[in-house]
């Protein structure tokens, strides 16, 4: 489950971004 949070961590910056 750590690779989701991890993976989730990744994405969430990465969404601000694209918006």
């Amino acid at each position: 489950m750590a690779i989701l949070e991890y993976f989730l961590t990744l994405t969430k910056p990465g969404l601000k971004i694209l918006k």
